[in-house]
Order: C-alpha cells, then structure tokens, then sequence
C-alpha cells in the first residue's frame, strides 16, 4: 500500500486528479471541464454517503503541485479543525487498506460511478 494514500489529512479525504494536463479548470475545453467537476461531485457524493460528514469542504490550489487537482474534505463534527481552515500538510488519520478498499469500491465503475 501506498504511505500518501493511507495518510489522510481526514477521514475521508481524497482527491480528484484531472487526465488532462492543465493548471487551470479554465484551460480544460468545456466539455473537459463539465465531466472534471462531475467526476468531482459524484466522488463527493460517494464519500458522503459513506462518511456521513456535516458538510464537503473543496479546495484547488495548484501552488506546489501545477496540475488541476481538488482535494475533497468531509467535515466531520469531532474532525481537528473545527472552526478552523484545513490544515491539509498535517495527515493525522492512518487509513487501513480495509478502508481504503471500501472507498475504492465505492467509487468503482460497476458501482454505478464513472472514472475521469
């Protein structure tokens, strides 16, 4: 298994990684753009049918890694950050494979939700 992958910044985190090679959503044509941020969605709606969090935190950047990416936070009620920002360098949540398999499923093909 994968140490970033297993690390989370919350339970729940993942993120959502463009094919296309772009900086910025603009620069994704706009049918490019309408399947990232569907892609984006269903993955936020499969994690919080599966985390049951308060509310999905979103967030691109793009400062450090120059590729169209969103992280994808499920706030939870007891989470570290309440009333705060996300501090996204601090992974304090060890993810089994046990769980990492159950968002993979999840989020797989069969499962009715579709790959970008």
């Amino acid at each position: 298994m994968d140490n970033r992958s297993s690390c989370g910044t919350l339970p729940g985190y993942a993120c959502v990684v463009s094919k296309q090679h772009v900086v910025e959503p603009f620069e994704l044509s706009p049918a490019a753009q309408g399947a990232f941020f569907r892609d984006a969605m269903q993955v936020a709606r499969t994690l919080s049918e599966l985390f049951k969090p308060i509310k999905m935190n979103y967030q691109i950047n793009g400062n450090t890694l120059p590729h169209l990416h969103m992280h994808l936070y499920p706030r939870l009620t007891d989470d570290p950050f309440v009333g705060a920002p996300i501090d996204g360098s601090a992974a304090g949540f060890l993810r089994t494979a046990r769980e990492l398999d159950a968002i993979k499923r999840a989020l797989s093909p069969s499962s009715g939700t579709e790959e970008s």
